[in-house]
């Protein structure tokens, strides 16, 4: 390693140490990102933070709701 690699290595490393050069880490949220939970009644319940799943006692019906929106929305 040359002088000059060492000298520009160190002063790198000591703006690393500052935080000159490198971002701050950022913390990833520790919550689920869901709006809303649609139920095949045609309910509906918003959420704003949550932490768990949101349980749907109701899920097969739900996936045929889903299913026969989409295929309405298509043949639209």
């Amino acid at each position: 390693m040359t002088v000059r690699k060492k000298i520009k290595s160190k002063f790198l490393s000591a703006l690393r140490k500052v935080g000159m050069l490198c971002k701050q880490p950022i913390e990833t949220t520790k919550y689920i990102k869901v709006s809303k939970t649609v139920y095949p009644d045609g309910t509906e319940m918003k959420h704003h933070r949550i932490t768990s799943v949101p349980e749907n006692r109701n899920d097969f019906e739900s996936q045929v709701h889903i299913f026969h929106e989409i295929k309405n929305s298509v043949s639209k």
